[in-house]
């Protein structure tokens, strides 16, 4: 078994040499009763400034993120939502290249009330991550972490069905479950989620099934940095996950191993108050993988040659917003 330490202690400020100037805004559209429509959207303009220390200097400047988002109400209590990106994606990542209208969420979901929902279609249905729930509208950084990333076995969004717990001022405790169809990317040097709704050929499929508990001791708070309340809040999650293929593979390479079962762990607190935000989450993944022969992967890899993989990343992330 191969195990890798991640530590980034502290990480202030952004992935990179970036600065990101984010707009927001949503627009009441159609309004009669119970119904209504809305649109909006956000751009997040991004430079990035690349200087290795073996290699060319370059830079960029582009979108990081472009959206056009549609919410609407057609009965008491019903709502849904679709929302495109037609950015660049991460410029920290060459291989992404840009965007062509990739769908973010499209769902469905009904409210029960002091923000009990239940939602389906393609959304975060697995509650994981306290970065990767963190809207990038209300976040310090531009990219976001290890512990937020889809390469490095978060989930993010899939198509499924997921139960929200209450959310109000004083709640303390809040309980939510999921339950997704899921498809990781085959490769040696990452754990990468990929959803159905961009689903490559190569992808192996299977189940994703996840929950998250967390407590507020002294009364709830949203995941975002934006919090200037004249109080302090603190905030504590435990969240565990479990994908499992269903056999679908897409054939055995020693270069590209098939992952067959993922499990992952997050601990994370965080403190809210004056301005201040403090996230200190720690994310543990095991993943087990399937290789045509082993002792033949080659290039950079976390798959140890037997097939496992085993990595814990602890960043702690601090941040005080002056004004908004």
């Amino acid at each position: 078994m191969m195990k890798k330490k991640l530590c980034l202690l502290p990480i202030i400020a952004a992935v990179a040499s970036v600065v990101n100037m984010p707009a927001y805004s949503k627009q009441t559209i159609y309004s009669d009763g119970e119904r209504r429509v809305d649109i909006g959207g956000r751009a997040h303009l991004q430079y990035v400034l690349r200087d290795p220390e073996n290699g060319m200097r370059t830079d960029d400047i582009g979108f990081r993120r472009l959206r056009v988002e549609i919410d609407a109400s057609i009965a008491k209590n019903w709502d849904a939502q679709i929302e495109w990106d037609f950015g660049e994606g991460s410029s920290l990542d060459t291989d992404k290249g840009e965007s062509n209208g990739e769908l973010v969420d499209g769902y469905v979901q009904y409210s029960f009330g002091n923000g009990r929902k239940l939602r389906w279609g393609h959304t975060r249905v697995v509650q994981f991550s306290r970065s990767d729930n963190t809207s990038s509208n209300n976040s310090h950084q531009v990219e976001r972490t290890l512990v937020g990333s889809n390469d490095s076995g978060v989930p993010g969004r899939q198509t499924g069905v997921g139960w929200y717990g209450e959310r109000k001022n004083t709640s303390k405790f809040i309980w939510d479950v999921g339950l997704a169809f899921a498809e990781i990317d085959p490769a040696n040097n990452q754990i990468d989620f990929d959803s159905e709704v961009s689903s490559d050929a190569q992808n192996s499929e299977g189940l994703l099934v996840g929950g998250r508990v967390q407590y507020f001791p002294m009364g709830y708070f949203k995941e975002s940095h934006d919090n200037f309340s004249r109080e302090s809040k603190l905030g504590f999650a435990l969240a565990a996950y479990n994908w499992d293929n269903d056999g679908d593979q897409r054939g055995l390479d020693p270069d590209d191993p098939d992952i067959e079962n993922i499990t992952g762990l997050e601990l994370s607190s965080a403190y809210r108050g004056y301005g201040w935000s403090i996230d200190a989450p720690y994310n543990m993944f095991s993943a087990d993988a399937v290789t045509a022969e082993f002792g033949k992967i080659s290039g950079p890899t976390i798959i140890a040659a037997y097939g496992d993989a085993d990595f814990d990343l602890s960043p702690v992330l601090v941040g005080y917003i002056l004004w908004r």
